[in-house]
């Protein structure tokens, strides 16, 4: 599977990145596993051998030596009785908590150099990144936040217009006039937005998925816009939660009828408005991002 392939050039990339299979680790005289452990004790001084093999989900004759062997280094400090307790506390020594600050230091410094290289947004977009894999690996099996919409919010115009112009260009060979065509649209509808018009975008853990808008027209008529879904969403039901958004939001505002134009070649859009009692009223051939097209207006009266 190509996910499993990712997933196993990612380990490649970052364990060499990091220099992780280096016997010492960060130039220090100890190995990635005795480092750790310093730091876990380090940072829960009194931990026991059972809580730290349960945090680090080592096995315990492992565990065990590396302890014995830290205890021999004089870094760990591990009494032999311990009253009134059956779980044996573990602590630093004073040495031990010195070298435990001094590879935390070297660590922060190894991250700052990688860091260095990246200018602000692309760190940001590293450590969003990071703690995306964090969440999605560390849920239970199965596990799936929910899909929510949400009106938008600062930064996201940004993605509809870079979105649609990859997605088209990679799906359909678009070129780069239909990226201005949404951008010149969404221009006019932060100049022109009322109250009747709005924005949203459909997300999942905080990624985005999807997006699409209403735009106030003469005649107490609305049109549905920018309707987009990531491709890797595709099959989950986004399009057709965006779109009963924006219907609910039409009827909320009192409008007789909403309107879209879209292209013919785009049939699972259509299926889905077809199924949501949009009807095609007008075909007219057209271009859009210098690839000719059938342009297909559909319409949908709303029962207030």
């Amino acid at each position: 599977m190509k996910e499993i392939e990712a997933f196993r050039r990612f380990n490649r990339f970052y364990t060499r990145v990091l220099g992780l299979f280096s016997q010492r680790i960060l130039g220090s005289g100890q190995t990635l596993v005795e480092a750790r452990i310093l730091f876990e004790v380090w940072q829960q001084p009194g931990i026991s051998s059972a809580e730290l093999m349960r945090l680090l989900d080592m096995d315990r004759g492992q565990l065990s030596r590396v302890i014995a062997r830290l205890g021999r280094q004089g870094l760990v400090h591990k009494p032999e009785k311990h009253a009134g307790r059956r779980a044996i506390p573990l602590n630093l020594t004073p040495e031990g908590l010195r070298l435990a600050q001094e590879l935390d230091e070297l660590s922060s410094r190894q991250a700052g150099g990688l860091l260095a290289r990246l200018g602000a947004g692309q760190r940001l977009r590293l450590a969003r990144d990071m703690g995306e894999i964090e969440d999605l690996l560390g849920a239970a099996p199965g596990a799936e936040a929910e899909v929510v919409v949400r009106a938008a919010r600062s930064g996201d115009m940004g993605w509809v217009i870079q979105r649609h112009g990859e997605v088209y260009q990679q799906s359909h060979g678009f070129n780069e006039e239909f990226e201005g065509y949404v951008l010149l649209g969404l221009a006019e509808f932060v100049r022109t937005a009322s109250h009747r018009s709005g924005l949203w975008i459909a997300e999942q853990g905080g990624h985005r998925l999807g997006c699409v808008a209403i735009v106030e027209r003469e005649d107490n008529m609305a049109q549905l816009r920018w309707l987009l879904v990531e491709p890797e969403a595709r099959g989950l039901g986004v399009g057709r939660l965006l779109v009963d958004r924006a219907v609910g939001f039409c009827r909320e505002q009192g409008y007789e009828r909403v309107f879209l134009w879209t292209i013919d070649f785009l049939t699972p859009a259509i299926n889905l408005y077809e199924s949501m009692g949009f009807a095609l009223t007008e075909s007219k051939q057209g271009s859009m991002g210098c690839v000719t097209c059938n342009e297909q207006r559909m319409n949908l009266l709303l029962k207030n």
